[in-house]
């Protein structure tokens, strides 16, 4: 939040009463000052709130005039500027004083950033985009982000993962990538890794140039680029709009790996507004593989004010996953991997809720850091029991209502 006073020689705005006026404008402090104070960014779908006092001898008098982006609605009897939302971009908002001859004035830089948290695809289907919601942060220096012209802003800032299929019968996962992304109005960059299978065999990249831009149509363009390969890649990528998610879905249950047999349970316990996290059981035959624990968090939909919150995306933090190496399948050896690793950190995606069965299933998208080998995951699961009851799903992983009775225990 940043609180700005001040006063100068002003135009006047286009609710300024007194524009016409050729009388001699006076700054005088002692007279007539103007402070405005408010967040200055903000996501697209946020409500934006600004505020302002007058103060000095003459004030009783004052008018207040003001000029900036139209979806901003002055109140000059409560001394405000709001608006539900405000479309991205860079904003000069500025408010005019005047009583008599003396004039202040007030101005701030209003950044918007797009809000670009959701799930995206491309039209041949083989290229998913998973972005985490924009959180904004303190304000910055130039060393941290390695651009002068964001130093001391507020920063908004995302975790992103994508992958892409290959482009025949098998449809495996050929390559998955992740990168932490600053927003900036109607694009985001960023830089991160890749995993890629070639000639067979996994090889990781770091992706540099990483660059997301906002589209009209709710889409996005994703490129970027490995470093010291020079391949470059450009993909568009449409929103789901179908998926949406709502904010206390009741993910806890117990869930089952859909990609290979013989992996360990996942237990979600909590709702949402509560402590919610992840567990393993073991699958009857002894042998731990695939079990993962972790905390889950959701992103927060209360400030939102032109759309409904969606859901569909959790943070996840302090993720071990245990005895999990897939990468002697070829199915798996890009998507999973060698996933063995603790503190890793991640999302959880959310791709169907029904409604009347239960039936939930998402990806788990985990990252272990560049320091291994095989940097992140990406695993899927589908619930089989909720509220201690078999889900329509699990007649099809052979889970029964006993099964489920002694597996929601431990929830």
């Amino acid at each position: 939040m940043v609180t700005l006073s001040g006063c100068g020689i002003g135009s006047g705005g286009s609710d300024d009463p007194d524009s016409s006026s050729g009388s001699q404008n006076v700054v005088d402090e002692q007279q007539l000052a103007i402070e405005l104070s408010g967040d200055t960014r903000y996501r697209a779908d946020q409500r934006v709130s600004l505020a302002y006092v007058l103060s000095g001898d003459s004030v009783s008098g004052a008018s207040v005039s003001y000029q900036g982006p139209v979806e901003l609605i002055h109140d000059p009897i409560a001394q405000t500027l709001k608006a539900d939302a405000v479309p991205p971009g860079v904003y000069t908002v500025t408010l005019t004083a005047k009583a008599d001859k003396y004039i202040a004035e007030a101005t701030l830089e209003l950044f918007i950033d797009a809000n670009f948290g959701g799930q995206y695809v491309s039209s041949d289907e083989l290229k998913i985009l998973t972005m985490g919601r924009g959180e904004i942060s303190d304000a910055t220096d130039s060393a941290s982000t390695g651009d002068d012209s964001l130093a001391q802003q507020p920063q908004q800032r995302a975790t992103i993962f994508w992958y892409v299929k290959a482009d025949d019968s098998t449809a495996f996962i050929e390559s998955l990538c992740t990168a932490d992304i600053t927003v900036d109005g109607d694009q985001a960059i960023g830089s991160g890794l890749c995993k890629q299978s070639v000639d067979g065999q996994k090889k990781v990249f770091t992706t540099l140039d990483v660059l997301v831009v906002y589209q009209d149509t709710g889409g996005v363009q994703l490129t970027y680029s490995f470093d010291g390969d020079g391949t470059s890649f450009d993909f568009s990528l449409n929103e789901i709009r179908d998926n949406y998610i709502a904010t206390d879905l009741d993910l806890s249950g117990v869930y089952r790996s859909v990609l290979t047999e013989g992996l360990d349970y996942l237990l979600v316990s909590g709702v949402a507004g509560s402590e919610e996290s992840m567990s393993a059981a073991d699958d009857g035959s002894g042998i731990q593989r695939c079990s993962i624990t972790g905390n889950l968090s959701r992103y927060d939909a209360s400030f939102i004010a032109a759309t409904e919150g969606d859901g569909s995306i959790l943070k996840i933090s302090d993720m071990v996953i245990d005895n999990c190496d897939l990468s002697s399948e070829a199915g798996y050896r890009i998507a999973v991997g060698e996933a063995t690793g603790s503190n890793q950190s991640g999302l959880l995606s959310v791709l169907q809720s029904g409604i009347s069965d239960s039936v939930t299933r998402f990806d788990i998208y985990a990252y272990r850091g560049a320091d291994y080998t095989d940097p992140l995951s990406k695993l899927r699961y589908a619930r089989v029991c909720f509220n201690g009851a078999p889900t329509s799903l699990a007649a099809d992983y052979d889970v029964s209502e006993a099964m489920c009775e002694s597996l929601s225990s431990g929830l």
